[in-house]
């Protein structure tokens, strides 16, 4: 339906339907050449007027632009707390293999927290005084006594990452078979039809004082060189050659999406993803103990390029026709429709010797060194739609289990959580969740070893600009 109105739209710009509206296109002071560029540039008007602005409408456009924010999430860790008052992110991007095209994606992060007080040294003081000796211990701490650095890698490659660029010579491949396939007699038929009628136009169309050897070249020729007939009749060739051109395009553009090229924005979406990221946090005694870790993860959808390399190395083929036949196979349309994605992740932290003493009171914390290794897992898939054919909802479990070495407090655990997203609006979802641990004290203020949550997500945009 969209093409559909794209087209009469189309036809409308370039006919509107009298001689007079194509000559105030193509006045006669322009040439040929000239007169065809307006023509074209009032059929590009047109098919940007026709465009669609509905978010999920491109998959391919969708799913990149879905992916960056996703991208950033997983390079940056956990998300901002209030408690950060200046964040600033630096970008870059090395090339260690110069014959391997693609550099590789690092972030730095340099995070200056608001200092506060450490909780288990507040807790040691009288009731009576507590709240008043707090804000007096974070009145005297210093603005740098709480500094965080993470730095974080993802690989990019043909076979990891989902950048476009280690796939533009399959793409371009696609699109050049496809173009080749439609475009036949037709691609030139346009071209010819306006050549032809700058050959067979006699001397007497010319207006007098003008060179009828001018006629065989569309960049030179003045439309005002030919008597009114024979420019109605030249700007008509040229308006329905325009026509011709538009209208291929769009035959190009449907059979783009019949081979399924439009969904390759999914199967670059869902490539594997490895990452890594090591962080440190470095804070006064009273604020306390210095942290650091390492987290590297492994994220892949089920239906990606790599699996569809392999496919046309085993059926053949060339890469149109095996993409779409790749795109009939019932699993991978039914793991495209779910949004399958499946992570692993392996996360180290660790925490320096600790101890603070508070005067006058001589309240005093002191912690040995600890160590935490966790091993997780999870998988994600969209449950329904919308009427607009969206997602309407998401499902996420996870489970992880976390060895604790040199800890004489806390013990190893397991871990577990089961969220449902639902989507509200374009901007708000329903999160729906539950959490399971061994140990129950782990889970908060709860009494067993299964607790439960209710949350609202919020997308804010901009405004002013595209959505």
């Amino acid at each position: 339906m969209r093409r559909a109105v794209m087209v009469g739209m189309l036809g409308a710009a370039l006919t509107s339907g009298t001689a007079t509206a194509q000559q105030s296109l193509c006045p006669g002071e322009l040439t040929l050449a000239q007169c065809i560029a307006r023509l074209e540039g009032r059929a590009v008007d047109a098919r940007v007027t026709a465009r669609s602005t509905g978010i999920g409408v491109n998959r391919a456009g969708s799913s990149i632009s879905d992916f960056l924010p996703l991208l950033a999430t997983m390079l940056s860790g956990p998300a901002d707390n209030a408690a950060e008052v200046l964040a600033v992110d630096y970008t870059l991007r090395l090339d260690f293999d110069p014959a391997k095209p693609g550099a590789q994606p690092f972030r730095v992060r340099f995070i200056r927290h608001a200092p506060e007080p450490h909780a288990p040294l507040i807790a040691f003081l009288p009731d009576s005084v507590r709240v008043e000796r707090a804000a007096a211990v974070r009145a005297g701490l210093d603005e740098f006594d709480d500094l965080e650095l993470r730095v974080a890698w993802a690989l990019e490659s043909d076979k990891f990452g989902r950048s476009p660029e280690h796939h533009r010579t399959l793409l371009a491949t696609i699109v050049s078979e496809v173009i080749h396939g439609v475009e036949g007699q037709a691609a030139s038929s346009s071209a010819a039809d306006i050549s032809r009628h700058l050959n067979e136009i006699p001397d007497s169309d010319f207006a007098p004082g003008c060179n009828p050897d001018d006629a065989g070249d569309a960049r030179t020729l003045k439309l005002s060189c030919l008597v009114p007939d024979a420019r109605r009749r030249l700007i008509a060739v040229a308006v329905t050659a325009v026509k011709g051109e538009a209208a291929l395009d769009q035959s190009v553009q449907a059979a783009l999406g019949e081979r399924g090229f439009f969904r390759l924005g999914d199967l670059i979406n869902n490539q594997p993803q490895l990452s890594l990221e090591t962080h440190g946090r470095l804070r006064d005694s009273l604020v306390g103990p210095d942290t650091w870790g390492a987290s590297l993860r492994f994220e892949m959808g089920f239906a990606n390029v790599n699996r569809l390399r392999s496919y046309c190395r085993r059926t053949g083929g060339t890469p149109a026709a095996c993409l779409a036949a790749y795109l009939e196979i019932p699993g991978v349309v039914a793991s495209l429709g779910r949004g399958d994605r499946l992570w692993l992740s392996v996360d180290y932290t660790g925490s320096s010797n600790y101890a603070a003493l508070l005067l006058p009171e001589s309240v005093s914390v002191a912690l040995p060194r600890a160590h935490a290794l966790t091993v997780s897992a999870g998988l994600g898939r969209y449950v329904g739609q919308t009427s607009e054919g969206l997602e309407a909802g998401r499902l996420d479990v996870q489970a992880g289990y976390v060895l604790q070495m040199d800890d004489a407090v806390r013990e190893n655990r397991l871990v577990a959580s089961f969220t449902y997203t639902q989507r509200l609006t374009d901007g708000a979802s329903l999160v729906l969740g539950l959490e399971y641990a061994n140990r129950p004290e782990y889970l908060g203020e709860v009494d067993s070893k299964l607790g439960a949550n209710v949350g609202m997500r919020y997308a804010l945009h901009r405004s002013g600009g595209d959505e």
